[in-house]
Order: structure tokens, then sequence, then C-alpha cells
């Protein structure tokens, strides 16, 4: 019966493509789960058969086969398309090696338990191994799948050891498929032999998967304890910083205590917010009511923030020196005017060491609430509100009037209950008695003290000229002192001294050289010794350390100091009573705004504040004895310190006196508390003697590793050296530059990052609202609920836009404040990634990101620093609109999950703060929901009384921020790590993906929880969770991919084409087909641009691409996935690998030499030296260049009917319109990409025939053997670039580029010569020949030795000649697309191996022994003359694998 062309060649490349066209994505996914059901009984069956094969030389399980194959009628849908083959492979190995795994742990588990009684056997050496491994259950587990996968094998499915054929390690590919079809018994030798590679190689996968899974969870998971001591080692000790706990977002603290850090800076962070908008209101109401007051009163802007200065701080530090405390409260409300009726009945309580601490209890908003301020009549106060009243009602009417002056009234006292809350609060702590009773007296009157001089500004510039001028008034001052002086010593008048031209020189350089002195100070600490003429260095020499922190011999903090700096510290310099005299203050330049002062008072304040609380925590929790202990001591020295650590008990005389330790004692404490790697100690906050006790942690050690990580240790690199601060400037400042331009400077950037911020709220179930979501969402005038923390009738959309958009535009209420300072303390807000990368790495060469612009009345730089301070602030609102667009989905996914748990917990009966106790303590009726409880809740919660210390609406806000901040990207997560790799000339970005990868991966762990708590209410919550993220992730971008595909009528080929000519960062992207312009070539869109979940997405990308190319070629799955697996990692690890945006265009310029890495160039190389520097300093400038640029530059061109300069396209409106949102339709351009891939083309087959003949050709001894190895590994590379080139040229064709075209750019190309040229466009292969320079030049060198030597050996290259030939005639003609070289049966062994694993796995059949390890002779074709024996029995054992 005549069979078909399909049946007996297989289906032609034309009809493979029909199938799949004609066959769907879901069609082909379950045709795959079909056959690969079938496909398992089939692999029971064909085992027996190929067993009975091997016994009687039979060809049973070909019929077997076949059979199984006729009963299926599924397998061509299942072929047709990448999903099926996928879905086939996973439902054919999946189920029996899951069996297998069960079946292999089941016996594991047996085992141990025997082992446990006393009634194991005696293992053999193997079986002790293994009993040994401490996951012996999961590696009977492995083994048994392997054993599952084994009996399914599937030549199709492949190993990952089929990756390496054609490589020049195929030998040593131990599992690599034999593929060749043989008959009888050699045939089911050669599937068994698969069999066992296949079941090796799974395990193998497996195994990987398995390790690799657990690294990342361990990278992932924080550690309970936190890790103990540093490994001895620097790369140890680097490996443990910044791999096994960098990535994690506690890192080397226990999660507890990372969480109790996170509050106290949140919390921190809600206080200065609540400043910022004060200050906000003040500078409005200036504005406004500037235009409308006479000249004559406050004649300007700062004749108004002049007299508010006054009234905030009625009695500056100089004019207070001598005052007693309990005097100077009264002259401040009387010099003021304004009255603080709650100062007088605060409570305080003095303690026997000498402290004193107020004891009042706080309000709801503070100690202090503005009603409590009276303003007194005829007050300044009282005269600053009226002359405002006055003023404004001449303009504007009374009623103006009065309104304008209450505005100032309010603004000015919640400024001050706000400075005044901030001070009741460190009245709270220990303070010393003295300096408590100072810090009282100064409630409303306090305002910290700034100078321009130890300001850190942005520019460099600014603080040179604004020091110029401050020298300048200084020294004015100082001369004119001076000439008072004098003449009243003298008894003369000024104006003769100042006539006197030697004085006044004398003076004026006496004054600078007195100036330049002051200007040495570093910090105000620096003062005291000027004032007293004693080098700054001798003076910090002399500085005593407080009398009871005595350190441990060999212990060496200074040394420490100039390696290190810590980021978290106790500034305790608000608190420091430092006078400075007019002069001095005229020297420093002192900032008088009290828009400036206030909100650093309140910023100092608030670090101060929450800073010492978050210390309080961590001494407490740090300090309970057990294997967790991380601080040691009270803070009395040393003694105390070795009695905790060596957990020796004090003992006393006689007397009652506490006896010392031994020597022995202190040596062995000694010994341990030395070991920077083990400890650290905690320095005194100040010299200063009323400062001490400050600090909880003082004078006590830490463990090392915690001790890092609590005040964030990092090297002092970029400060230290020059090439630190070069590599700052040089390197840090372009990057940051750059990618600020292309982020928050850009308009379209900030559409992509609004929408794509929605991607994560839609993840965790927005994109699913049922439940309560969808009332929670809408506005209640829209059939919405009422969001409960919200106005009423707002549902979590307008509070979200209100609070997102009112603060950027500074609109927000009181109760929108209050909220938003919520949001902040719960680690919500103001946590955009790319913002806060581009914070932290500003404050790498900057250190007060929180200063503004120096001030000056100097009239040379009013107009300059003008313009500076309007550009600041703009930016500052740019930046704001950036991260507001982020907290707008935040808000949204916190709102949600706080309504969400406060139903569930309500149906729970949890309503107030005593049924939560009860729940989290595990009581009757609560039993089920403990552990979820517990778990929920990070902050504020005691886990040894299971006690929650807030009230139950903070509960809510904390459990609800929790889910917030690990299941949605938040920059204060990121590890150190991943934080670190900022100071990097690599990456963009870095804590984006990292985010990604750590949130998604959460995500799922959440929804699973949810699920498999039991609750019905939770599992409906995690199983809407889990369809959201599939929904999210995988669902929308693989929808809209088929549909713009159906609506653009493209078929998957075209797909396939189009990705091998767009740009290197697409070909693994989401593309959506978006038409065909005038050519026919297609338009698209990257998805991934704009896909917040690409990062997860793009490596399943790249391994079903690399397995589409696969099906294409023929190759097995297993082989396309390694090497896709290969990519995605490449993948995964581009964000962190490739050059920022300024470090590739610099590299382009310089060491690339004008080439970029797509291969266009930057200059020509007939451009004079001169011309490329031009174009090399114009490509780097680019990388400034905001990211809006060249869009905004296409639509306008598209408006104006302007072509591309460059290559003459025409601009479309239609396609660049949707840019403004992130979505810009891209031309596909063949003909352009063409020219970049030929030029790659030519010069990787010149590097590939190149591999053949250079080391051959070195005129050195040359083995025939070496001949025959060289040319295979040469003809197996060519053939891969040709390949590769032919699929190029095939996805041009796809793409509607004729062939003349083509053709015509590869004739361009030299090197290229016709006869390649022609088989590339045919798309066949033909191996290249030697040439005749080989040939001869191999001639000349033989003969050159054998003179040299004395010998007449014959030339190498004639004895592998006929091999050779052998070679070129089996592979001539050979189809590019879907062929594969035939190097097998070759006469010459390339690597000799006596290897008892080589001979098992030799694909020639049966296995054979005695293999010689002379040089073997060549024989013809069919031969082998070095097998020659069988391999007995015992020879296998040998080998220790059975």
């Amino acid at each position: 019966m005549p069979v078909s062309e399909a049946e007996a060649f297989g289906p032609t490349a034309t009809a493979k493509k029909k199938k799949a066209d004609e066959t769907g994505f879901i069609e082909s996914a379950l045709a795959g789960v079909a056959t690969g059901l079938i496909n398992i009984p089939k692999g029971f069956v064909s085992l027996g058969a190929e067993l009975f094969d091997l016994v009687g030389d039979t060809n049973t399980a070909a019929s077997v086969e076949k059979f199984f194959d006729d009963i299926n009628p599924f397998d061509d849908e299942a072929e047709a398309r990448t999903v099926g083959r996928i879905t086939q492979a996973l439902a054919q190995i999946g189920i029996p090696a899951f069996q297998g795994a069960k079946i292999g742990m089941g016996l594991a588990r047996k085992a141990i338990d025997a082992r446990k009684v006393g009634g194991y056997a005696d293992l053999n050496r193997f079986g002790k191994i293994i009993n040994n491994v401490k996951n012996s259950q999961l590696a009977s587990g492995i083994g048994g799948a392997a054993v599952g996968e084994a009996i399914v094998s599937d030549e199709d499915i492949g190993t990952l050891g089929d990756m390496l054929k054609g490589t020049s390690l195929e030998p040593f590919a131990i599992t690599m498929m034999d593929t060749e079809e043989k008959e009888g018994r050699s045939e089911a030798y050669r599937k068994l032999t698969n069999r066992l590679k296949f079941g090796v190689d799974g395990s193998l996968f497996n195994l990987g998967i398995a390790g690799a899974g657990r690294g990342i969870t361990a990278l992932r998971r924080p550690s309970k304890l936190g890790l103990q001591r540093y490994a001895e080692g620097d790369l140890k000790q680097m490996y443990e910083k910044y791999v096994k706990f960098g990535f994690g977002k506690a890192g080397m603290l226990p999660e507890e205590i990372f969480e109790a850090k996170r509050l106290g800076l949140d919390t921190a962070e809600g206080a200065k917010f609540e400043a910022g908008q004060r200050v906000e209101k003040l500078f409005d109401a200036v504005k406004k009511v500037v235009p409308k007051i006479e000249t004559s009163i406050f004649k300007n802007e700062e004749g108004v923030l002049k007299q508010i200065q006054d009234i905030m701080q009625s009695v500056p530090g100089k004019k207070s020196i001598g005052i007693k405390p309990e005097n100077l409260s009264n002259l401040i409300e009387k010099k003021s005017g304004i009255v603080n009726t709650a100062r007088k009945i605060l409570k305080f309580e003095d303690t026997p060491e000498g402290f004193r601490k107020l004891i009042s209890r706080e309000g709801p908003d503070g100690l202090f609430k503005p009603d409590d301020y009276q303003i007194t009549a005829g007050g300044k106060m009282d005269k600053f509100l009226k002359e405002i009243e006055k003023s404004v009602s001449s303009q504007s009417g009374k009623a103006a009037g009065k309104e304008t002056a209450n505005e100032f009234k309010n603004i000015i006292l919640e400024m001050r209950t706000g400075v005044d809350n901030m001070t009741g609060k460190i009245l709270q702590r220990n303070l010393q008695g003295d300096m408590s009773k100072k810090l009282q007296s100064e409630i409303g009157n306090y305002l910290t003290a700034d100078y321009r001089h130890f300001d850190q500004s942005i520019f460099p510039f600014f603080r040179t000229a604004a020091a110029n001028v401050q020298k300048e008034k200084a020294l004015t001052y100082f001369v004119d002192r001076e000439i008072v002086t004098e003449a009243a010593k003298r008894k003369v008048k000024p104006e003769t001294l100042k006539a006197d031209v030697d004085f006044m020189n004398n003076t004026r350089k006496k004054g600078e050289d007195v100036i330049a002195k002051y200007l040495t100070a570093k910090n105000l600490d620096d003062i005291d010794a000027i004032r007293a003429g004693e080098p700054l260095e001798a003076a910090k020499a002399g500085d005593t350390q407080k009398k009871y922190v005595d350190k441990p011999k060999g212990f060496d903090s200074k040394k420490q100091a100039k390696l290190e700096e810590e980021v978290i510290k106790i500034n305790p310099e608000i608190l420091r009573s430092k006078k400075l005299t007019e002069f001095e203050e005229l020297v420093y330049g002192r900032i008088t705004d009290p828009k400036h002062t206030y909100l650093s008072s309140i910023s100092k304040m608030a670090s101060l504040n929450h800073t010492l609380e978050f210390m309080d925590d961590i001494g407490k929790m740090g300090s309970k004895k057990g294997p967790g202990q991380f601080i040691f001591g009270d803070g009395t020295g040393e003694q105390s310190a070795i009695r905790d650590l060596l957990e020796l008990s004090v003992k006393k005389n006689a007397k009652g006196e506490v006896i010392d330790l031994t020597a022995d004692e202190l040596a062995k404490g000694r010994a341990i508390l030395s070991d920077s790697k083990q400890f650290k100690l905690v320095e005194p906050t100040s010299t200063n003697k009323n400062l001490i006790g400050l600090n909880p942690l003082e004078g006590k050690y830490v463990r090392a590793p915690i001790y890092d990580d609590i005040f964030e240790t990092t090297v002092q690199f970029l400060n230290t050296n020059k090439i630190g601060t070069v590599y700052k400037y040089g390197v840090l400042a372009p990057k940051a530059i750059s990618q600020i331009t292309k982020t928050i400077l850009s308009p379209i950037t900030h559409a992509r990052n609004l929408i794509s911020a929605g991607a994560f709220a839609a993840a965790n179930g927005a994109i699913i609202p049922t439940g309560g979501d969808f009332n929670s969402l809408l506005p209640k005038s829209l059939g919405g609920g009422v969001f409960k923390t919200a106005g009423t009738g707002e549902g979590l959309l307008e509070t979200a836009k209100r609070l997102s958009y009112g603060r950027v535009r500074g609109t927000l209420t009181k109760q929108d404040v209050d909220l938003y300072k919520r949001l902040l303390k719960a680690g919500v807000v103001q946590t955009q990634l790319q913002a806060g990368e581009l914070k932290r790495l500003g404050l790498d060469f900057y250190k007060k990101a929180f200063s503004s612009p120096v001030e000056t009345e100097a009239k040379a730089f009013r107009g300059l620093l003008e313009g500076f301070r309007k550009g600041k602030k703009a930016y500052s609102k740019i930046q704001d609109a950036y991260v507001a667009e982020d907290d707008f989905w935040k808000t949204i996914t916190w709102g949600l999950e706080r309504n969400r748990y406060s139903t569930i917990f309500e149906q729970k009966g949890i309503t107030d703060i005593k049924t939560l106790q009860d729940a989290l303590q595990g009581k009757k009726g609560f039993e089920d929901i403990t552990n979820f409880l517990q778990d929920g809740v990070k902050r504020n919660y005691d886990s040894a009384t299971k006690t929650y210390k807030g009230t139950y609406e903070e509960f809510l806000d904390e459990f609800a921020g929790n889910l917030s901040r690990n299941l949605v990207p938040n920059y204060s997560y990121v590890g150190r790590t991943g934080q670190a790799l900022r100071l990097s000339p690599f990456g963009n970005f870095i804590a984006f993906p990292l985010e990604i990868l750590r949130t998604g991966s959460n995500i799922i762990e959440q929804g699973i929880k949810e699920r498999a708590s039991g609750i019905p209410e939770l599992v409906k919550l995690g199983n809407k969770r889990l369809l959201s993220f599939g929904i999210t992730v995988g669902g929308i971008p693989k929808v809209a991919q088929e549909s713009f595909k159906a609506m653009h009528d493209v078929s998957n080929e075209e797909m396939e084409a189009l990705r091998r000519v767009v740009p290197e960062w697409s070909k693994n992207s989401t593309l959506l087909p978006m038409g065909r312009d005038k050519n026919g070539y297609l338009k698209y869109v990257d998805f991934s641009y704009s896909n917040a979940y690409d990062t997860l997405m793009r490596p399943f990308n790249t391994v079903f691409n690399a397995i589409s190319d696969g099906k294409n070629d023929e190759a097995s799955l297993k082989e396309s996935l390694g090497a896709g697996l290969q990519e995605s990692t490449v993948e995964l690890l581009r964000p962190f690998t490739d050059e920022s945006i300024f470090t590739e265009a610099l590299v382009d310029s310089t060491i690339r030499k004008g080439v970029g890495k797509d291969g266009r160039r930057v200059w020509s190389e007939a451009d004079d030296p001169f011309m490329k520097i031009v174009k090399g300093i114009g490509h780097v400038s680019k990388s400034f260049e905001p990211g809006s640029y060249a869009q905004i530059k296409r639509l306008g061109n598209s408006l104006l009917g302007k072509t591309d300069p460059v290559y003459g396209r025409e601009y479309d409106l239609f396609d660049e319109l949707p840019g403004l949102a992130g979505f810009g339709i891209k031309q596909s351009d063949p003909e352009r990409s063409l020219i970049y891939k030929t030029s790659d083309f030519s010069s990787s087959l010149k590097k590939s025939e190149n591999l053949f003949t250079s080391p051959l050709l070195k005129g050195g001894r040359v083995d025939p053997n070496e001949i025959i190895s060289r040319y295979q590994y040469s003809e197996q590379s060519r053939f891969q670039t040709l390949k590769k080139m032919a699929k190029d040229i095939e996805a041009m064709r796809q793409l509607g580029m004729p062939d003349y075209k083509i053709r015509k750019e590869l004739e361009k190309r030299r090197g290229l010569s016709k006869n390649t040229v022609s088989d590339i466009m045919s798309g066949v292969y033909t191996p290249k020949k030697p040439s005749e320079f080989f040939k001869q030049r191999m001639s000349e060198i033989n003969r050159d030795l054998n003179r040299k030597e004395g010998t007449s050996m014959q030339n190498p290259y004639i004895i592998a000649l006929p091999t050779l030939n052998s070679i070129i005639n089996k592979n001539r003609r050979i189809d590019l697309i879907d062929g594969n070289l035939n190097m097998s049966d070759l006469q010459v062994e390339q690597f000799q191996s006596d290897s008892m694993i080589s001979k098992i796995f030799n694909n020639d059949g049966p296995v054979r022994s005695n293999v010689s390890s002379a040089t073997p002779q060549l024989g013809a074709p069919g031969t082998n003359t070095n097998l020659t024996q069988p391999l007995k029995v015992e020879d296998v054992f040998k080998t220790g694998i059975v």
C-alpha cells in the first residue's frame, strides 16, 4: 500500500505552520495533556517490549509504539503549538514522577522509623551515604521520581545533556540521548540506555530544582535568631553579609528587630510629614498675604517671616545666657505674647541615679494642643496678628482681614504645639537633672539653630559663594568691633583709626586669621577648642569618655570608625546648649527663616525621639536570656558584659560589695568581646556629661552582625579617599542624573508609573472585586459603600486620589494628614522604588537630603539662588507626583486588605482590643484563627506574652500594612545587597526586579496560607488572590497578545519572526501586533515595557520561546528547555549586570570605540579624531535627555509631517499618541535589522572557520586526531552560525522582505563567498573544505619539523583526510532550518578516556572494554578497531554506579 509523503518523511514545514494556525492555544494545551496521559501506559508497555527485544533480537517495541500512536487522536494538535509540547511533557512525566517520589519518600520514612527503633538492616556503602544525608526523604523522593520518569521516557522530550550536542563538551554529556535508530537487539539496547539516561537526568534536574528552591527560600526568609557572629576570613564574611543574609529584608537581624527598627523610622517620617504640611501652609499664607499688606509694616516677605521667627523664638540662645531656668519660662511667655496654660501642670520624677523624667500622660494629640495656648493682649503675637488684620482689611475688607489673621494664628500655634510636643517626648526620657530642667524651661521658645557652614548643600558652588558672603559680613563685624575697642583703649575717635591704613590692614589680617580658624570646625563641638586656641586634633584626643565605658584590651573603635559609617545615628546636637556669639553666628551663617528652623527642629527631634524609642525596644528584646540574646551588659562596663556573656552570677563580700571577676574570667570574656567579628561596643552618644544615659544601648556590647544592621554600618569608600571622590562625582552623580531625567523628569514615565503600579492592586484581588471590594472601591454615589477610615460617602478610589493628588497640590485637610500619617507609620506610602533608590543614591554623594539651598542677601547671587530654589521646588513637586502615583495604588491595596480582614475578623467575633487579645492568646472560640493572627502582625506585637500593644484600629492598620509591605514592592524592604548595588556602575533601578521577585512569591505564599487556614472566608480570599495574581501576571498579557493577533490577522510564524528583528531587549518581551505599515512590515507594542510583573514573566517567556525554536529545529524538549533556562538566567540577571544608562553611553564612546552593544555606530570609521570626540560627547550627553524627549519629538514630527532625518521613515500620529501613556507603537524594520545581522554573521562565520585553522598552524606537531576534532568543532560552530542566519532570513521573508533585498545585503558583506550566499539563501549547509593555503602550510610545517628533528613522519593532514572527506560527504545539503549535523561513527577517537562511565554510556551499541590507549589507526567507515572485547559484569560494579 503506497504511503504519503507526510507518513514517509513527516509533515513539511508548511504543513506544520498551517496546522499551528488552525489549532488554538487552549486546544493545543488540552491535546498535550491528553497525549501525555496516553503516553504513560505506552511507556510501561514499551518498556516490557524493549526487554523482550533485547533478549530475542526482535522489533516488538516499534509495533507497540505505533499502536499507541495510531489510537491517539490528539497527537497532531499537541505538536502543533509549543504549549501542547509543554503540557504533554508535564502530564507524561509529572504523574509518574509524583507517584515515584511519593513511594520513594514513603519507603524512606519507613526506613527512618525502623532506624529509630533499632531495626535497621546493614546497608551497603551507597546506602549508608544516602542514610547520612540530612534530607534522606527528599533524596528518596527524587530517586523515586527518577524511576517514574525513566519508565515513561520520551526521546522527543530528551534530556538536558542534549544541550551539549554539537559542542566541544559532547563527549562528556553522559545523559545525552542517542537518537540514531538501529534494529533488533541494538535498538532495544539503545532505547533502554536512553531510559537510564532520562531517569538520571531527571533526578539531577529535580535535585537542582529542589536545591534552588531551598536556597531561594533561605535567602528570602528572615533568620529567627539573626546572625550571631561573622565567619573567619574576609571572603566568608562578605558572603554572609551580602549573599546569605544580604537579599532578605531583615538582613542579619531577627525579623522582630527589623520591624521594630522600621516602625521607629516610619513613625519619624510621619512626624516630619506633618511638620512639612504646616510649613507649606505657612509658606502659602505668607505668599498670599504679602501683596495685600502695607509695605511700611513688614516691608516684604522676609519681614513677615522675621516677625514669625521672633514670636516662635522670642529669647534666642545667646540672650538666655545667665537666666535661671525657673525665670526663663516666664520671660519667654512675656516676650512672645503666648502663654501655655498646660505647661505649669507637668509632673516630673527624679531617680536615684540622678535622672529626671516627665511622667505626665499624653493625650491623643500629645502633651499639648493648640487650645492650651492663650494670646496675651498687647504682646508680640497679638500685635503681629492685629497688624496683619489691619493691613489686609484696608485692601480686601474686614472679613478678609480677620480670616487672614486667624489663619496665621492657627498656623503659628500649630507649629508651636508641634515643637513643644516633641520637646515633651524628649523630657519623658531619662535626662540628667540640669538638662531636663533647662529643656523644660525652653517650652514655648525652643527651636534648633542651623548654620550654613555645617549644611552640606547639593552643589558646592552655592556653599562656597555663601561662605564668601558670610566671611565678608563677619570680617566687617570683627573690624568694626576692633575699631570701637581700640578707640576706647587709645581714647581716640573711631574715624582716626579708620584713616590709619596700617591699623586697618593689620586688623583685617587679624580678622581673616580668626575667621579662617573658626572655619576649620566640622561641627559645633569644635568651637570650644577654637575659642581656647587649641588645635582641633589635640582637643579631640583629650576628650574623655564616660567613666563607665571601659573597653576590653585590643578594642580599637577609632580604627573601625575610619573604615565604617553608621547610617542610623543618635544625634543629640539639638540638646546641646551651645551659645554662639553674634560674631560666631555671622561666621557660620545662622539660618533665620522660620520655615527652615521649624522643619529642621521637628525633623531632628522626631528622628531623635523615635530612634531612642527604637533603641529602647531593641534593648529590651536583645537582652532577653536565651539563644537569641544579642545585647550583653548593663552599660556600666565590661565586667557586667562578661558576667552576662559567661552567665556568671554577681558575687558580693561580707560588706555587700560586688567582687570583681577573676583574671581568668576577665581574660576569657575579653577575648570574646574584643573580637570584632563577634561584638561591637555601642559608643557614648556624646562626651557631654548632661547627655549621659540618653541612649539606652550606650556602653553595652552587641553582636557584630546585628550591630551592623541595626545601625546600617557601611564602608566609607566614597568619603575617605580621592578615588572614592572621583568615583562619587564621576560615576554616581552622572548615573543618578541620567536616571532622574529618564524617570522623574519624564512625563511619559509618569503615565507608565501610574498605569503599571495598578498591577500590584490587581494582583492582590482588586481585579476581581468580590466580597465587599466593590463597595469599598466605589463612592456611595455610584453604589459603593463607605471606606471605614475615610470621610462619609467616599470610597477607596476617591480617598486615594484625594491623598495622592492633594499631597502634590498642597490641599490636604487635617483628616487627610492624619490618614496619611497612619499610612506612613504602617510603612505603606513614600516607598516608591525608583524614587527611593535615587534618594539613597543622592545621599551617597551629598550628606543632607533635607537641607535647603544656602540663603544669602548677596545681590550677586540672589537671582541665581532664587532660580535654583524655584527649580528645586519644582523638582520636589515632580518627584512628589512620581511617588504619589505609586501611593495611589498602595493606599487602595492597604484599604482593601484592611476592609477585607476587618470584616473577616468581625465574623469571627473579633471586634475590639479585648477580643483581639483573646484571639492572639488562643482562647476558647478563637483557636482556628490564632496562628493566622500571630503571623499577620509584625509590629507592636509581643511574641512572649502574645499581646498587641495598641488599639484595635491600630492593629487593623498594622495588619493591612504588613500585607501591603510584603505583597507590594517597597524600597524599605530591599536588602543590604540590593541597596549596595546602587553604587555599582551597572544596572538601572536594581531594587525593582528584586522587589518584584520578593513580593510576587509572597503573593503566592499568602494565597496558599489563606487557603490552608481552613476558615471559609479566608479560603475564598486565598482563591481570589491566587486567581487574580495568575490573571494579572500571565492572563492579561497572553489574552492581549492573542486578541491583537486575531484583530490584525497575524500568524504564530509572523510573531516568531518578529522576535528575531526587534531589539535585543524586546526579544523575550510580550509583543502586541498593531497592524502593518505601507510596506507590509508589522508594527507592535512592547507590552513588557509597562508591565510591572515582566520580571516574573520574562524568564517564562524566554523558556517558552526557546522551546518554540526547538520545536522548529526538531530539538528535544529538554534540550530547548536547557537553552531557555540559560537564556532566562541571563534575562533575570540583566537588570543587575547591564551597564547603567550613563555607563553604557560612556563605554560605547570609549572602550567599545564608537560601537553600541546593539551594533549601532556612534561615529563612522572615516571620521577624523576631533569629530569622533564630538560625536562621542554627544552620545554621552543623550543619556541625560528626559525619557519623554524623543517621544514628544516624534509626536511633533508626526503633526508637522516631517520624516526621520536618519532613516527617512514617516511618522504616524496614531502610532505616536499611545506613546504618551507608555504604549508607544514601534515599527519593525527587517531591512535595518538585516544590516546588523549580516554584519554579525560575517564576523561570526570567520571566527568559526578560524577555530579549525588557527590552533593547527602555530608551527608545532599536530596529531591527526586533533585535525579531526578541530574540524568537527569548527564545522559545528559554523553550522550553528549558518543556521541562525538562515532562520533570520526566513524571518525576513515571513515579515514580507523580498529575496532580492536580502541577497543584496548579503552580497555587500566582505568575506562572504557567492557559494555561501547561495547556500544561505537556499537554506542548505555545505561543509567547508580545507583551503589550499591550509594544506600548503600543514605540509610546510611538517616538512620543516621533520628536517629539524631528523625524522620522516607523514603529514598528519594526509592521514586525517579520509575522515575529513567522510564528514564532508555525510553532511552535504543538510537543511539549515530543520536539520542537524551527522558526526557519528567517526573513525578517530577525539577524546580518549578509560573512564568506566564513558564505556557504560557509549552510544555505539553493546558495552565493550579494552579500549586501546594508543593512537588509533584510521579505518574505513563502518569499522571500529578500538572495541574488541565485551565488558564483564564485574567491571560494571567496579564503577560504583551499581
